[in-house]
């Protein structure tokens, strides 16, 4: 996008005793990245429903699915605010900010609430193994001399 419209200020009046310096850039500029963006956030979004239904071993699908939704309705909401107002920047630094903070508390709450409020669940064994899905690491046997002497 710098190809075709490379980076460019200019000044903007807003009243007589007030200079802003802004970007000059096209609605295109804004709508080709944030294009890009959109796809990556619906893809996950996508992604976090077909994953929603795995066992308990893998939940975390359901944190990403949460944080993707919120995120996604943040954003479908920021594009008619950017482009209806005349405080872009503003704009802008709110839905960036809202979107981190969605990701920071959805994703990472659940984990730090386990850690500090609930250390019975804070194992291994709460993460790996269910009456659904057991979670073997390793060959299966031992690998050390005594026991393999033991076992001929």
């Amino acid at each position: 996008m710098l190809v075709l419209e490379p980076a460019n200020s200019m000044y903007s009046y807003p009243s007589l005793d007030k200079v802003n310096l802004i970007c000059n850039t096209t609605p295109l500029g804004i709508i080709a990245p944030l294009g890009f963006d959109f796809f990556l956030i619906a893809m996950c979004t996508v992604y976090a429903v077909k994953t929603r239904n795995v066992p308990e071993n893998f939940n975390e699908a359901k944190f990403i699915g949460f944080t993707m939704y919120t995120t996604l309705v943040i954003w479908i909401a920021f594009v008619p605010i950017y482009f209806g107002s005349n405080s872009k920047v503003i704009t802008m630094c709110l839905c960036i900010s809202f979107s981190a903070i969605v990701a920071l508390l959805l994703l990472f709450f659940p984990k730090i609430y386990i850690i500090l409020f609930r250390p019975d669940k804070n194992n291994r064994s709460a993460f790996t193994t269910t009456k659904d899905v057991r979670c073997h690491i390793g060959r299966g046997y031992p690998t050390s001399a005594a026991a393999i002497s033991r076992n001929s």
